[in-house]
Order: structure tokens, then sequence, then C-alpha cells
């Protein structure tokens, strides 16, 4: 949910899992259960100038299942055929690292006012406290070097359907991948939960789907 006025926003994201189940870096008292488990809040300004866009932002994240932490992030956007947009987060307490990610967008009229969008995005982290070693096969532990490199990958496609003059709705679906081998790689073990290369988890295949609404006023 984001509120925007004269370039300033508040967003408010929460999780609502159906089916809680404990990870290598979760871990719930209530699985198999519902749970409310994150709300993450964010502030943020853009500054525009004609075609070019600068934001700056902080957000905090409040999760149940790990240490709750906070980010800074700068998007750079260019208002071109693709609508390129580049935006660095870089996390400033408890899991210091630094993300990147380039994404690209595009709306297709289909009908009257109703728009056909694409957009996807590709992300390179790196990985900067101790907690992003990596796993070591020979220690069987994370004591490898700090994890980096291309990350993961997203493909949408949706629509703009205009309810009112300032109502629309946006249903959509997106796909998640890896971008590569380390990123999604993992060692198998004698129990149900694999050790993944990345201290974090490993990228998988996910296909997303949900609806949005606007409110212009």
């Amino acid at each position: 949910m984001t509120l925007s006025i004269m370039g300033f926003s508040v967003t408010m994201w929460g999780n609502l899992d159906t089916n809680q189940r404990n990870t290598k870096t979760a871990t719930f008292n209530n699985e198999f259960k519902k749970g409310w488990n994150e709300t993450d809040l964010t502030l943020s300004y853009t500054y525009s100038v004609k075609d070019f866009s600068i934001t700056g932002g902080y957000i905090y994240y409040g999760t149940k299942y790990a240490d709750e932490t906070e980010e800074v992030f700068i998007t750079l956007a260019y208002k071109i055929i693709g609508n390129p947009t580049l935006t660095v987060y870089r996390d400033i307490t408890n899991y210091k690292g630094t993300y990147i990610n380039l994404g690209l967008s595009h709306s297709f009229p289909i009908f009257k006012e109703t728009t056909f969008d694409v957009a996807t995005g590709f992300g390179y982290f790196i990985g900067e406290s101790d907690y992003w070693k990596t796993y070591n096969r020979v220690t069987a532990s994370y004591t490898g070097s700090k994890y980096k490199g291309f990350h993961d990958g997203m493909a949408k496609v949706g629509l703009t359907i205009p309810i009112s003059k300032v109502v629309n709705i946006q249903p959509t679906v997106q796909y998640w991948f890896p971008l590569s081998s380390d990123a999604k790689k993992e060692y198998p073990t004698p129990g149900d939960i694999k050790d993944s290369y990345n201290p974090n988890g490993p990228v998988k295949y996910n296909l997303v789907y949900g609806i949005g609404l606007t409110y212009n006023f």
C-alpha cells in the first residue's frame, strides 16, 4: 500500500503466509499454519527534471523469522523506450551488502485506456558482512568466500484496466528465476533441508500472481 504526494511516498508492504514452513534461514513456532510474518515500511522522495528522475529512500524490514534490518536505496530512471531504471540497495544494519537491479518496462494500449504491461528485471548482489560467507563443502559450514554474483531475474506481464477516471485495477503475473549457477546452487544433506551455497537460501523458479488497485486524486 503506497501513498504519494508532491514527490514524497510512504509504502507499507506486508506478508501473510498461509502455510509457514521452516527453512535454513527461517524458523516458525506455528509451522504449517497461517502467520503474518513480515511488515516493511518505505519512505522515499523523487526529484524529476524533464524525462529524468532520481529517487532516494529508506526501508525498514520488520521480519518475525529473522533479525530485523534496514536499507537505504537510490533509483535512477529515464523515460525512453523501455523506461530503464537502475536501483542500488544497501543494507546498513544486520545483513550488510549491496544489491543492484536493472529494470525495463513498457505499456501497450490495447483497448481505449486499457494497456498491456510488460516488465523485466535483473539483479546483482555483493555480500559484505560475514553473514554472507558461502557454504564450504570441506568444512561443511559457511566458511567460504562472501557471496556475490548475478542473483535473480524477473519477467512480468499484466493489464492496467480503468474502472473510472480515478481508479485502475492491475492484475499481474510474475516469473522469478536464478541468474547464475551460484544463485541456485544447493547441496544434498541427510535431512529434509538442503544446504545452499548462498547462506540466505537459493533463488528458485517461482510464479507469482496478484492484483493491484490504484486510486488517483
